[in-house]
Parts: structure tokens; C-alpha cells; sequence
């Protein structure tokens, strides 16, 4: 015999743990959900899979060179970045550069990259590079926008066929072709047989594949600080793409960046050789009127060779004038370069070392003018913040190289002036001299200083020449780009993983997010989470579609089940005398009546003589189950309220057992709560307990109307119905409360 639950010393729920059995018992319940899951997740990832296009990456590292360590000669070794500081190269600004538009457009070019070759699958279409047998060597945009489709056929070794959406004609192989006002030069693979073969292609402006590949370009440093390694990282549907884009890109910088050195060479050669072409036809006229003096004048060896040795004394005071006039030009040509034009390159190498760190200001001045072009031809705007700021420091290096120049030639100057002293001092003693001598001495000092200034500025050129000849790159590449096979997405591993965890996580999260968010009640488990109300029994779903399940000697398993918990109600009055038993539910539908109806019965087949009583004066239902018959045709509980009917009269015998009477519930009332409150009620239940051992009552829901705490005072136990997988959990909450505040009399739940 199964005991209740009656939970007599607990005052509380039990707590709502986690349940690692009832887990896995309801995860295996749904075992099948789950393993479907699994499948289409499995599933799905191989789809994925097998369609993705996959994206490779490539990466080259290059090292950007340092200040003084390039191997170039004198100031225009290497070209630098000028950061907030000065002296150091700050690497943001050469990964601005790297990343310009205008550098990658350069790149797109080299490399066609407007030009896609696909190949057409059964379900997608994949692109190849670089294409093998059909090329298309170039194309002269006239009136097309920037974009072609067509499809090209090999018809033998000179022909093919060009097909577009809206054309179509022949052309032949390295020759121009004519399409909608563009020309267009395709060429085949001479090793390969080609005929038959088609060929999609779609073409459009190089340029206008470069913030595609800039939104995938990634420049970082490889260390946080004093580290001058950038590492260029490119990603593509395509690894030998992906690889050309990024060599062709560091070539192109560096290119870039000789040209810009080498614009300041290239400059001062020029401003060399203007001065070159004046120097060689003044000398070339002094040394002719040499030999012209000679000739007329007939002048002795005696007296050229005394003119030799007064020469050779003044020589070295002439070139020390010579040198010093030639400097102080070149100054003043600085001078009108830097105060003309203060936004060009200025000459440079043509300024002594004696004359301080005025050489190195020049050379960082035309580094900071390149670097400042760079950035304009790269979309920097004047509000660019590292624009303005070398706008700035131009400025203030443009006055420090003034000043310098002034301080220079004050220095020039003056030893100007102490040499042409010592060459008075000369003039002196050659007013001995013969008037003819005299003269002959002054053309050889002109021609001296005429091959002085001379061989100096050719000095200069062949510098300058060389200097730029070994000009370095701006970056050296520590490692090439090369192809990589293996693609960075999609990862297949991770794929897989991917799909097992939605596949088994999805129908798991379903369950619990269903078990959460299912607020019915399922088990008896259930109940005890939410309250310490004795279960008295359950009953389970009967298959018969009957109302009356409960026969004499039935053997079904229903049967049994009320038999049980008729039973329990022995154990559930504890000794006390039980008369009045009423039942009632949370909500309409939870089967009261049914239970009503099966367990009177039962204690009727028991020998206890029974009056089933309907109360439920708003859906009434009990008539029907034990009779087929409607309550409000049969004089009942209203009648008698109202004093239509006398007990004798709404008390009825059942075909069911001769123990059996019920009470229907009579006509529907307009006000069933006033009528409940009635003194009457009391006196008709003292008058049904003298006729019937036990009265079971069927009354309305609890937790729609008030019945049934109206009813209370009279009945010595409550049973409460719950439908498993209907009643909501709320029920069980107020049933809670009310126990708490003892508003139903001794309550037991039936789990229906």
C-alpha cells in the first residue's frame, strides 16, 4: 500500500537544486531531438565546408632604415620621417604611406588586379590566378565607365571569339580589339591547346579594386617600442595574388622613395652645371689670352720665370679668396632659394664642413619637403595633423637656416677680407714688375682662380653623382611574401567544432529554454518544489474516453488508483472524523468533477454511504457524469437556496452503486457568492450528514472565483485537483499561500 506524502514537519518548499538525474533523464528522453541536431549541425558545417570560398594570407616583414645607416654618401644617404621630436623616424607616417590610395593604386596597375579570370562550378564559381591560357594584356578605357563581362573562345593559334551580354565578334591574338569604343590586347599561352576553350572575364578600372584590398591590408610593428620591422599582412581568396600584391607594394614604396631622394641630387646637379657653363667658357678665355699676351709680346723665359716664382707666393692667398668669393655665392644662392621659393627643395652637398651643422640643416629641410609631398600626394589635407606639424617645423628650420647663412658669411667675410689684405701687400712688390710682367701675372691669376672654382664644383658634381647613383631603398625586406596554401578561413577544424556545438547546444538550450519556460506542472517532483501540500494520490490519463472509470472488481490500473487514494484519505484525516470532503481546482478544466464523481464512487463500492453535492454554480458538470444528465433541468442546491425545493426533492439515486445519491447543482444563479454565504448552507449540510456517511462536494475553481473559501467552514478536508501538464505552477504558489494562511481547511493535492 502507498503511503501519502503528508510532509507533517515541514514548514517550506523544497529548495529547487539542480537535479543532475532528472537532467540527464529528461536529455535522454529527448534523445532523439538531440542526435537530429547533431546531424543537421554535422551537416551544415559540411555544406559550409564544401561551398566557402577559402581566404589565405600572406606576410612579408621589411625594416624600415635608420637615420645614418643606409651606406649613401654625405647628407642624402637616406631620406627620413620627421616625428613631433625631430631626430628619429616615427614609423606611423611610413605606414600611412604604405597604406596611401595612391600607392596602391601603383600596385593594381603593375599587376591588373581589375581583372578577374573566372571559372563557373556546378554551384559556384571560383576565380584563378594567374590565369593559365587566356590573358588580357591591357585596355584603353574611351567611353566605357570602367567595367566589361565577356567571355573569350580560342578558335585556333590566331583567332578567338569575343562574346559580351549585348555583342559578339572575331579577333585576333596580341592584336587591338575594338569593344564599345574601348581597345582591348588579349593574348593565349603558345604552349598550351587552346581551341574550344572558353574563358569569363571581368574587367574594370584598376583602381578600382584598391579600397578592397586596403580594407584587408594590415601594417603593425613587430615589437612595441624602438622597433623599425613592419610586418605587412594581406589576406585573399588567392595566395599567389595575395603574395604579388604585397612584394609589387614594397617594391613600389621603395621606388617611390628613390625617386624622392634623388629629386634633391638631381637638383643640385642641375644648379652645378649652370655654374659649370659659365666657369668653363671664363676659363676658356683666360687661358686663350695667355697664349695671345705670349705671342705678341714675345716675354722672356728670364722673365716668366720671375713671374712664376711671384705667382706661385700669391697662389695660395688667390685661392683662399677664390674658394671664400665662390662660397659666399653659393650662400647667396641659398639665400634667394630659401626666401623665393619656401616650399621647394634647395640645393644641397655644395656647402663646406667648415661650415658647421649648416649642412645637415639643408639636407633635413629637403627630407622634410619630401616628406611633406609625400603626404600631399597621398590625400593628406592641410588639416592633417602630421601636415601641419611638418608645416611647422619647415618654418622654423627655414629661419634657423637663415640665420645660419648670416653667420657664415659674417665668417666668410671676414677671411675674405684678411686674404685680399695679403694680397695687397703682393700688389705692393709687383709694381716692380715690368708693365708687361704685371700683366702676364694677372692673367695667370685669373686662369688659377678660373681652374679653382672649376675643379671644386666638378668635385661637387661627381659627389652629388655618385650619391645619388647609391641611393638606398627605404626599406629592406627581411622576408618576401610568399604564396601560403594553407587558408586562414574558413578553419576547418573550428568549422566542425562550430557545427557539433549548435548542433547539440541548439536542441539542448530548446529543451531547457521549454522546460523553462513551460510553467505546467509535470510531476509530482514539480509539486514538491513549490509546496509542502501532501500529495494523496495520482491518477492517470484514462484512455476510454468514459467519465465513470471506477466499476465493481474492475481490475484496470484507474481503478486501482482511486482505490489508493481513497485509501490516503485515512491517512489524510489523521483520526479525525472525516464527513465533508470537498474538491475543487485552481483553474476550469483540471477534471474536479471527474475526480468528484470516480471518487464517490469508489467510497460508495466501499460501503460508505455517499451524496456527491454540486457547487460548482457556475459551470456545473457532476449531473452529466453520473447521470447524463444536465443540472440545470434537475431541481437542485439553488433550488433549495431560493425555497423551491425541499432535500427530498433534489436528492437523486444513481444506477452506479445503491450507495451512491447525488445533489445536483439546480438552475444557474445570477449571484452563486450570495447565495453560497447563505445561513441555509450550514443547516443543509447538518441535515445531509444525518442521511449519508460522507458528502463529497464539487465546487468551483479557487483561483477564479470565492466559492470554496466559502465553503470551507463545512468541509473537514480539501482536495485540490492539479492536471498534470495543464495546471500552471501559479496555482501551486497560491495554494501556498493559502495553506500559510490556513484559508482551506486540511489540503492534499490529486495529481490528475
Amino acid at each position: 500500500m502507498e503511503h501519502v506524502h503528508v510532509n507533517q514537519n515541514a514548514n517550506e518548499p523544497e529548495a529547487d537544486g539542480l537535479d543532475l538525474k532528472a537532467v540527464v533523464a529528461m536529455l535522454l528522453h529527448h534523445w532523439y531531438i538531440i542526435l537530429l541536431g547533431v546531424a543537421l549541425g554535422l551537416g551544415c558545417a559540411w555544406t559550409y565546408l564544401r561551398y566557402a570560398t577559402p581566404v589565405y594570407s600572406a606576410s612579408t616583414t621589411i625594416l624600415i632604415r635608420e637615420e645614418g645607416k643606409s651606406g649613401g654618401l654625405g647628407e642624402e644617404a637616406i631620406l627620413q620621417e620627421l616625428g613631433l621630436g625631430g631626430g628619429n623616424k616615427k614609423l606611423e607616417n611610413e605606414i600611412q604611406l604604405l597604406q596611401s590610395r595612391t600607392l596602391m593604386t601603383k600596385v593594381a596597375e603593375t599587376l591588373h588586379l581589375g581583372t578577374h579570370y573566372i571559372g563557373k562550378g556546378r554551384v559556384k564559381t571560383s576565380e584563378s590566378y594567374p590565369n593559365s591560357g587566356v590573358s588580357l594584356d591591357s585596355i584603353h578605357w574611351n567611353n566605357n565607365p570602367g567595367s566589361l563581362t565577356m567571355r573569350i573562345k580560342a578558335l585556333d593559334a590566331l583567332r578567338f571569339e569575343l562574346m559580351t551580354p549585348d555583342t559578339g565578334l572575331i579577333g585576333a591574338w596580341s592584336a587591338p580589339v575594338l569593344l564599345h569604343g574601348d581597345t582591348l590586347w588579349f593574348s593565349k599561352d603558345k604552349n598550351k591547346d587552346l581551341n574550344g576553350d572558353n574563358y569569363d572575364i571581368t574587367t574594370g578600372r584598376d583602381a578600382g579594386a584598391v579600397a578592397g584590398i586596403l580594407g584587408r591590408l594590415a601594417i603593425k610593428p613587430t615589437a612595441k617600442q624602438n622597433s623599425s620591422v613592419l610586418e605587412l599582412t594581406l589576406s585573399d581568396i588567392m595566395p599567389e595574388r595575395a603574395a604579388d600584391i604585397l612584394n609589387t607594394l614594397v617594391a613600389a614604396y621603395n621606388k617611390e622613395a628613390v625617386d624622392d631622394k634623388n629629386e634633391v641630387a638631381l637638383k643640385t646637379l642641375d644648379f652645378i652645371n649652370r655654374r659649370l657653363l659659365l666657369l668653363t667658357d671664363e676659363l676658356a678665355s683666360v687661358e686663350g689670352d695667355e697664349v695671345s699676351f705670349k705671342e705678341k709680346f714675345q716675354i722672356p723665359t728670364e722673365a716668366e720665370a720671375s713671374i712664376d716664382m711671384l705667382y706661385t707666393e700669391m697662389t695660395q692667398y688667390d685661392r683662399e679668396a677664390a674658394m671664400l668669393d665662390i662660397k659666399l655665392s653659393l650662400l647667396t644662392s641659398l639665400e634667394n632659394a630659401l626666401r623665393d621659393n619656401t616650399s621647394e627643395l634647395i640645393p644641397a652637398n655644395i656647402v663646406l664642413a667648415e661650415a658647421g651643422s649648416l649642412a645637415n640643416d639643408i639636407s633635413k629641410y629637403n627630407e622634410m619637403v619630401l616628406v611633406r609631398d609625400r603626404l600631399r600626394k597621398n590625400g593628406a589635407t592641410n588639416q592633417n595633423p602630421v601636415l601641419e606639424n611638418q608645416t611647422r617645423q619647415l618654418q622654423e628650420l627655414r629661419n634657423t637656416i637663415l640665420s645660419s647663412l648670416t653667420s657664415v658669411r659674417q665668417n666668410y667675410t671676414q677671411a675674405l677680407n684678411t686674404a685680399r689684405t695679403q694680397l695687397k701687400r703682393f700688389n705692393a712688390r709687383l709694381a716692380a714688375v715690368p708693365r708687361q710682367a704685371q700683366q702676364l701675372l694677372e692673367i695667370k691669376r685669373q686662369q688659377g682662380i678660373k681652374q679653382t672654382l672649376y675643379l671644386f664644383l666638378l668635385q661637387k658634381k661627381e659627389e652629388t653623382a655618385l650619391s645619388a647613383a647609391i641611393t638606398a631603398a627605404n626599406a629592406r625586406v627581411i622576408d618576401p611574401a610568399i604564396p601560403n596554401n594553407n587558408p586562414i578561413s574558413p578553419k576547418r577544424s573550428q568549422i566542425w567544432t562550430i557545427g557539433l556545438i549548435l548542433g547539440l547546444g541548439i536542441p539542448v538550450a530548446g529543451i531547457f529554454l521549454r522546460k523553462y519556460l513551460d510553467d505546467r506542472i509535470y510531476s509530482e517532483e514539480d509539486v514538491k518544489r513549490m509546496t509542502v501540500i501532501p500529495v494523496a494520490g495520482a491518477i492517470a490519463q484514462s484512455n476510454s474516453g468514459e467519465n465513470i472509470v471506477v466499476k465493481a472488481n474492475s481490475r484496470r490500473a484507474i481503478a486501482e488508483m482511486f482505490r489508493m487514494l481513497r485509501t490516503n484519505l485515512g491517512f489524510l484525516s489523521a483520526g479525525r472524523d472525516l464527513r465533508t470532503i470537498m474538491i475543487t481546482s485552481g483553474l476550469g478544466g483540471d477534471g474536479k468533477s471527474f475526480l468528484t464523481a470516480n471518487l464517490g464512487l469508489s467510497l460508495a463500492l466501499a460501503g460508505k454511504k455517499t451524496l456527491l453535492v454540486g457547487l460548482d454554480l457556475r459551470k456545473p458538470r457532476l449531473a452529466k457524469y453520473v447521470a447524463g444528465e444536465v443540472d440545470q433541468k434537475l431541481k437542485g442546491f439553488s433550488n433549495y437556496l431560493v425555497g423551491e425545493a425541499t432535500v427530498d426533492e433534489m436528492l437523486y439515486p444513481t444506477e452506479l452503486s445503491e450507495n451512491l445519491w447525488f445533489l445536483p447543482s439546480g438552475p444557474l444563479p445570477p449571484n452563486p457568492a450570495e447565495l453560497l454565504d447563505s445561513p441555509m448552507v450550514g443547516q443543509l449540510f447538518d441535515q445531509l450528514k444525518e442521511r449519508f456517511d460522507l458528502l463529497v462536494l464539487d465546487t468551483a475553481p479557487f483561483g477564479l472565483v470565492t466559492d470554496a473559501f466559502l465553503l470551507a467552514p463545512y468541509a473537514d478536508l480539501t482536495l485540490v485537483s492539479v492536471r498534470f501538464g495543464k495546471t500552471p505552477k501559479g496555482v501551486l504558489k497560491l495554494l501556498e499561500d493559502i495553506r500559510k494562511e490556513n484559508k482551506l481547511p486540511h489540503l492534499a493535492l490529486i495529481i490528475n
